[in-house]
């Protein structure tokens, strides 16, 4: 089985490598499945970033979601929604690191997950 982090960072390269969207902040958001221990995650964009505002990326015009395009990033994790978003975290934090688009999300004014 292929590792999570390879599996993460191909999604979201095919979405990043011709992304023209001109936004400020991405979001990843997570969605728990009817399946037990399986989530999904899409990728976010947003015009708009303010930092004073903690439901920024829930109350902000979209200017892309990934789920509209049926690009989700679905994956098993045991042990409930904090050891998921433990694992998100991990996969972002990597990606910003040592991924190929990196840049583009590393150039915005926010990166978050929830």
């Amino acid at each position: 089985m292929e590792d999570i982090n390879i599996l993460f960072g191909n999604w979201l390269n095919s979405i990043l490598k011709d992304f023209k969207i001109d936004s400020n902040a991405y979001c990843f958001n997570i969605y728990k499945e009817k399946a037990h221990c399986v989530y999904a995650l899409e990728l976010t964009a947003f015009a708009e970033y303010d930092e004073k505002d903690d439901d920024w990326a829930c109350e902000g015009e979209e200017l892309y979601a990934s789920r509209n395009e049926n690009h989700v990033f679905v994956f098993y994790v045991e042990g409930g929604w904090k050891n998921c978003l433990h694992l998100v975290g991990s996969l972002i934090e990597e990606y910003l690191k040592n991924g190929k688009y990196s840049s583009l999300l590393k150039n915005s004014q926010a990166v978050a997950f929830g």
